[in-house]
């Protein structure tokens, strides 16, 4: 999960692409929604782009799930939607903003500009199959990860939209630290708007998680209506 204080998913600013008029916000207007500042944190970037840019590698992301985990088990629900090719290629063309804070969590909130025809299901995050527990060889250990879905108690309460998420956590011991260490990643879809947020630090972060995709969301649909 985070090795420091970075983030799971580091990438560098690439230039915003446009979004042809009516079919929702460019990535300037979602890049403008974003979370700006947040007490005790450090913003460590913010990125618009297609969302093409980010499935191809185009965004320099350093991920821990991409080097670790089995390719079976690297899919939406755990590295993100926008860095899954399979999901992205449904549309490419669609405007993106990401921004990463760094602090006593690793927190990120992506905005994506969808064709509403797109299914709800395409944005249902699931637990990749065969990989609710699996080890992987790191820094020359087995390490055990697990990967769960959310209950809906854990979920935020979101009236009107689709919202799914997934935890992944591993053992103690990793980096020197005696927790063992958490991901939460929650996706909202309500029409053209998509939200995916995550949560990452060492111990529970599940209720961090949940405050910080509803206060992302209403910022979000607050700016964007």
């Amino acid at each position: 999960m985070i090795r420091s204080v970075a983030p799971l998913l580091a990438a560098l600013s690439v230039t915003a692409a446009a979004q042809p008029p009516g079919s929702g916000p460019a990535a300037s207007e979602l890049k403008a929604a974003l979370v700006g500042s947040k007490a005790g944190y450090t913003k460590v970037h913010t990125v618009a782009a297609r969302a093409s840019r980010f499935a191809s590698g185009g965004t320099a992301v350093a991920d821990w799930a991409f080097s670790a985990l089995p390719a079976r088990c690297r899919t939406a629900a755990t590295t993100g939607l926008l860095w899954d090719p399979k999901v992205v290629a449904r549309f490419p063309k669609s405007p993106a903003a990401v921004v990463e804070f760094s602090g006593r969590h690793a927190l990120g909130e992506s905005l994506i500009s969808v064709p509403e025809s797109l299914p709800d299901s395409l944005f249902h995050v699931r637990v990749p199959r065969g990989c609710a527990s699996v080890r992987v060889a790191y820094q020359g250990r087995r390490v055990k990860v697990k990967i769960a879905p959310l209950t809906s108690a854990e979920l935020p309460d979101i009236p009107g939209a689709s919202v799914s998420g997934v935890k992944t956590t591993l053992p103690p011991g990793l980096w020197g630290h005696d927790k063992g260490a958490q991901k939460v990643l929650i996706v909202v879809r309500d029409g053209n708007l998509v939200l995916e947020t995550y949560a990452d630090a060492f111990g529970p972060v599940g209720d961090v998680s949940r405050d910080w995709t509803t206060a992302s969301w209403a910022r979000a649909r607050a700016r964007l209506t």
